[in-house]
């Protein structure tokens, strides 16, 4: 009986060395784009081209701090379905997960009255963008998004891996719509961004694996 225990014990202890991690996280704190957690490579935030940015209220709300962009900054008006043409708008996060698997994203996401109301999430693993969910949302909220990309192995133990936020258009509606219905889209409404987190497990040493799986088995007996 006393082995058994000790064997759960240890199997736990064990186990505990391949909970998720946080390998990047931005949470903009101190209005800065430099991530707060950063444990593989150099993470890094990159915009298309005419989009501006700067940081504001944050998750859940103030004292903290979000990162704040235009997607559709610069634009002449009237927008629409091809003004920008869709997913040429976007943010884009470089975070490297060498080392690590069971990859999953998520963070926090709240838009403008006269922002676009729909976005599509797409990865990179090193060999161009995957649209891998779409979302909607209304104004004035902020929204916790999480995409499990744990299934896709491409992405596990990749240096270059990232993701993008990218304004789309509302399907079957052919064209951008604000987030708020009773108004106009246009091209100063904005997108606010906070806790931006890649998570994944540890690849465990092959002596630690075996391990693993030896104490699963005694304390099973």
């Amino acid at each position: 009986m006393k082995r058994l225990l000790a064997a759960a014990l240890v199997l736990i202890a064990a186990s505990a060395s391949f909970a998720a991690d946080t390998i990047t996280q931005w949470t903009f704190e101190g209005d800065t784009t430099a991530p707060a957690v950063a444990l593989v490579g150099s993470p890094s935030i990159t915009l298309a081209p005419g989009i501006t940015a700067r940081f504001d209220k944050g998750y859940p709300d103030e004292p903290g701090r979000s990162y704040r962009i235009v997607p559709f900054a610069g634009l002449t008006l009237p927008i629409t379905a091809t003004n920008p043409e869709p997913y040429t708008r976007w943010i884009e996060f470089y975070a490297p997960t060498t080392g690590y698997l069971d990859i999953k994203v998520s963070f926090a996401h709240r838009l403008s009255k006269t922002s676009p109301n729909f976005a599509v999430f797409q990865y990179n693993a090193g060999s161009g963008w995957v649209d891998f969910a779409a979302y909607q949302a209304t104004a004035d909220t902020w929204y916790l998004q999480e995409f499990d990309l744990s299934g896709i192995s491409a992405v596990n133990n990749n240096p270059n891996f990232a993701f993008r936020v990218a304004a789309a258009v509302a399907p079957g509606e052919g064209n951008y719509l604000p987030a708020l219905s009773t108004r106009t889209i246009d091209n100063s409404g904005h997108w606010r961004f906070d806790d931006v987190t890649v998570t994944g497990t540890l690849i465990p040493e092959p002596g630690s694996l075996e391990n693993h799986r030896q104490l699963r088995t005694l304390a099973v007996r």
